[in-house]
């Protein structure tokens, strides 16, 4: 498995709305890539994490490179995800959460408790109803 990381130096978001309900939470920001939509016969190739430091950004991926070695993708992932009150998805609610909850389901991964109990800010139902960057 291959971990490839980053440092990523971008404006600060800030809002006074956004702040008032999360801004003493560590937030990060989580995705994942499969080799398809169905998580009982694809697999996670890729998650995604970007974690907010002191006057940066740590961007953190991995990378399964061969089948063998989604279950340390997936353990690895979760051990990430443990230092996180909250997670920023996209559609994470309906798709990345429970498509690794399966995933670990099916290859008898221990800790989905972790993943059931973490907050997940999905931006996709916001976006999709209140928003018109959906044009």
């Amino acid at each position: 498995m291959k971990q490839i990381t980053d440092e990523l130096y971008l404006d600060d978001f800030h809002s006074r709305a956004f702040d008032l309900y999360f801004g003493d939470l560590k937030i990060f920001v989580f995705d994942i890539e499969t080799t398809g939509l169905d998580p009982r016969r694809s697999s996670l190739i890729l998650s995604g994490i970007l974690e907010p430091e002191q006057g940066h950004f740590n961007a953190i991926q991995y990378f399964m490179e061969n089948p063998r070695e989604e279950e340390d993708l997936i353990l690895r992932t979760l051990e990430k995800l443990r230092e996180a009150d909250c997670v920023l998805t996209y559609n994470g609610r309906r798709f990345d959460l429970p498509f690794l909850e399966t995933r670990m389901k099916r290859l008898d991964i221990p800790g989905r408790e972790d993943l059931l109990g973490l907050y997940n800010l999905d931006l996709y139902p916001i976006i999709r109803n209140d928003s018109p960057l959906k044009e």
